[in-house]
């Protein structure tokens, strides 16, 4: 683990452990180099044991301010156009590398701001006395369906709608049950 990882990444980072989910983490002091230009590293590697495939996983961490998880409501999901397009190009280098099938994912960790959170049968996380819920949204649908949030902080998210549509829960994504 690195010196810099924040709490959801050591929540997304504990939760793996937990599972018996081998990943690493990526040093982000230290950006790759395309045609020149320096591009924003991804979080972890994911590997999962018998499926030919890495997981980079860009690690989103939000606040859960709502009460309940009944119709996915209050759920944030924007990122920097600098996430969208350095998990692109790592993505797109690691594959033509024949390195196997490789996926970027936006992984958006959730921590519960309040206690008692109905959790409409949905499995919550508790690490260091926190509880997180954890979604993800695959690299190219996120692409297709962003829209610009912020054109000065450079910022896209997707609308309520689209991500009750693409998010899928983290345990889903690794078991392999929805692609």
């Amino acid at each position: 683990m690195f010196e810099g990882i924040n709490e959801y990444e050591r929540a997304f980072e504990g939760y793996l452990a937990d599972n018996r989910i081998d990943c690493s983490a990526v040093d982000q002091a230290r950006r790759g180099f395309f045609n020149g230009q320096k591009v924003k590293t991804f979080d972890f590697i994911v590997y999962q044991a018998g499926i030919d495939r890495a997981i980079l996983a860009e690690v989103k961490g939000k606040k859960f301010k709502g009460t309940s998880l009944a119709g996915m409501k209050g759920f944030q999901c924007w990122v920097g156009i600098d996430d969208v397009a350095g998990l692109s190009q790592w993505e797109k280098m690691l594959s033509d590398q024949s390195c196997g099938s490789v996926e970027g994912l936006f992984v958006f960790v959730y921590e519960f701001e309040n206690i008692d959170v109905e959790n409409d049968g949905l499995d919550v996380y508790e690490f260091q006395g926190r509880q997180y819920l954890f979604y993800c949204v695959k690299l190219s649908d996120y692409a297709r369906a962003m829209k610009v949030r912020s054109r000065s902080w450079q910022t896209v998210t997707l609308a309520a709608d689209k991500f009750r549509e693409l998010a899928i829960p983290l345990d889903k994504v690794l078991c392999g049950c929805k692609d």
